[in-house]
């Protein structure tokens, strides 16, 4: 007898349902995107009862734009981490008065990371990562994290190409000040 593994869940079937407002499959999409939606927006908003306030407006703004959706069944994934992403900027913008100090740098590209001790876990990194003022993080997430190219951010954020170059500059710059004060710090003890 042979038997039969079930290699991909079919997402599409799921979104059929979701589409027809079911509320068991709107609470097992819940269950299977919460976890990771909710890392995607701790990445940028370091409250976490800000971060679960802005999974839930995700959620909402998800199951009401369904409809819009007409992707394949692996694009729901990135759709979803966009919804996220953008909520929490939108967040962002809306209770906190972020600014993006707009001196620019020549020749970031080629900026050098003088970091060599790359043994942090994830969640020491995370700890780093929100000292940094939220416009700093903002650009270095996207950047960093999302992949995004700086023409994307200056538009997402609505700033300028440079402003988002020179903000990804000052936050590496931090996030080195930051680990380099920890490694001297540990050497003394």
């Amino acid at each position: 007898m042979v038997k039969i593994i079930k290699l991909h869940d079919r997402s599409d079937l799921l979104v059929a349902q979701l589409k027809d407002q079911n509320r068991k499959a709107q609470y097992k999409f819940y269950k299977m995107h919460s976890t990771k939606l909710l890392s995607i927006i701790r990445m940028y908003i370091s409250d976490i009862n800000c971060a679960e306030e802005v999974l839930s407006n995700c959620f909402v703004k998800i199951f009401k734009k369904i409809d819009a959706f007409n992707g394949p069944d692996i694009a729901i994934h990135n759709w979803i981490r966009t919804i996220a992403i953008r909520e929490a900027i939108d967040f962002l913008r809306t209770k906190k008065n972020i600014e993006f100090p707009t001196d620019h740098f020549n020749d970031l590209e080629n900026e050098e990371s003088n970091s060599t001790d790359n043994n942090y876990d994830i969640n020491h990194i995370q700890e780093k990562i929100d000292q940094l003022p939220d416009g700093y993080k903002m650009v270095f997430m996207l950047y960093v994290i999302e992949e995004y190219s700086h023409e994307s951010i200056a538009e997402e954020l609505n700033i300028s190409k440079g402003t988002s170059k020179s903000q990804l500059f000052k936050a590496k710059k931090m996030l080195r000040r930051l680990l380099a004060v920890e490694n001297y710090n540990d050497e003394k003890i």
